[in-house]
């Protein structure tokens, strides 16, 4: 009888570990290179941006993509709102969603969230271009959970 029981136990206890959420580990602060195509809607104030996202020292290594929409706004702003998807080979793997206001003198966009290892992270992501039309830019993150 002791030995059903203890087995019972070490069931239960077996299941109560697999149902916890595990949260996988992420990179609190790395660099990503982006190469993008930018598509410009009928209505001339939204475009879309489709992006490859590869490590910063290898332009080679592909390591996720980045799809946006954003609205042109007055004053040269734009108002975004994407998803940057990680294969998992820097920073972590999953999807890290974002939105703001971007400007020539603010390119700061918040980080809203995220799934898998991003799941429930915060934070903002910062870029830089690197070429005149914008289609080239380094993108720094700076993530907390």
């Amino acid at each position: 009888m002791r030995r059903i029981i203890l087995a019972g136990a070490l069931a239960a206890l077996g299941s109560a570990a697999l149902a916890v959420p595990a949260f996988g580990s992420f990179d609190h602060h790395f660099t990503v290179f982006e190469n993008a195509r930018f598509h410009v809607l009928e209505n001339q104030e939204v475009f879309t941006v489709r992006a490859g996202l590869y490590d910063r020292r290898n332009h080679d290594d592909r390591v996720g993509s980045d799809h946006a929409r954003c609205k042109i706004r007055p004053h040269n702003t734009l108002k975004c709102r994407g998803v940057i998807h990680l294969n998992g080979e820097i920073g972590g793997s999953g999807d890290i969603k974002y939105r703001g206001n971007v400007s020539p003198g603010d390119t700061r966009l918040n980080v809203t969230g995220g799934s898998g290892d991003f799941n429930g992270v915060a934070g903002k992501w910062v870029f830089k271009n690197v070429n005149r039309s914008g289609t080239k830019s380094l993108i720094r993150f700076s993530l907390i959970r």
